[in-house]
């Protein structure tokens, strides 16, 4: 990890080069035995590990905190939000499938401030109450009638 007080990105376009590397390396090929019309079967296949921004942080040797107060300054700002829509989006895909809609939903609310604005809207704006009263009592004089004509 960069020491305390020096920078741990200096270069936008390194710091690409190795938001990229992190997203190629989750690739990975594995061999599992399925059984095909009645046979065991040794199928390779090639599959995606879910990226995190605290896998990305590790990648890149900096804190999570780091990687995100980089976010905030103009010259990273646009290399980490890129970063951060392809997390996004990968854990979107993920809400489709049933294994991992849950945890999906979980890490969109939390790191990616899905679902927020209604929160804070809520919080600004106190709920209300609604009360009904009866109406008055009135003599049956002052009812209108109608009558055919």
């Amino acid at each position: 990890m960069a020491k305390r007080g020096t920078r741990a990105f200096s270069d936008v376009a390194e710091l690409e080069r190795q938001i990229q590397e992190y997203f190629d390396g989750l690739w990975e090929t594995r061999s599992v035995r399925r059984r095909v019309k009645g046979k065991d079967v040794l199928v390779t296949e090639r599959v995606q590990l879910p990226p995190t921004l605290s896998g990305l942080a590790v990648h890149l040797d900096v804190s999570r905190n780091t990687l995100l107060n980089y976010s905030k300054r103009d010259e990273f700002v646009h290399v980490i939000a890129r970063a951060k829509q392809r997390i996004a989006a990968y854990l979107e895909q993920a809400l489709f499938r049933r294994e991992t809609a849950k945890g999906a939903m979980f890490l969109l609310r939390v790191n990616h401030g899905y679902g927020r604005k209604d929160q804070e809207h809520c919080a600004k704006h106190p709920s209300f109450k609604i009360v009904v009263e009866k109406p008055p009592q009135r003599a049956p004089e002052e009812y209108v009638r109608w009558s055919p004509e």
